[in-house]
């Protein structure tokens, strides 16, 4: 018998599956995230790319158009460690870092089902699972 199993995965699932490990820590600096996370670590509320209010920028979408500034989401415009944004609901904190991978939790068909210490069982047990740039997984297993 084989059974197949397809999960399409959300942008955010597929970033985190692909830049978070397995402790909820990002992989590099995130520049290339265009997720919704619109909080901080510390839980304020961030402010609007296009808002000058209450803090002025210069980190606008019409100046940083390759970053997708939309709404109020974390971004990384400028190579910093992770993504962050500007504070809306604080005026005396300019800015605070995201989480982007706050409740990352890897897709079930990356968990492996079995596990064997003893080198004679692990061959007669065999399971696969594959991702592909579609943002789904896959996983096959033959009994």
């Amino acid at each position: 018998t084989t059974t197949t199993t397809t999960t399409t995965l959300s942008y955010e699932q597929q970033y985190q599956f692909e830049n978070c490990d397995r402790s909820s820590t990002l992989i590099g600096n995130g520049e290339n995230y265009r997720g919704t996370v619109s909080h901080t670590v510390n839980g304020y509320v961030c402010q609007r790319w296009d808002s000058q209010s209450p803090h002025a920028h210069t980190r606008t979408p019409e100046n940083y158009p390759q970053f997708d500034l939309r709404e109020n989401y974390c971004r990384n415009v400028d190579g910093d460690t992770s993504p962050w944004c500007y504070v809306a609901d604080n005026p005396f904190v300019l800015f605070d870092y995201c989480n982007v991978c706050e409740g990352y939790v890897p897709p079930p068909t990356m968990i492996p089902t079995s596990s064997s210490t003893s080198s004679s069982s692990s061959s007669s047990t065999s399971s696969s699972a594959s991702t592909s740039s579609s943002a789904s997984t896959s996983s096959s297993s033959s009994t």
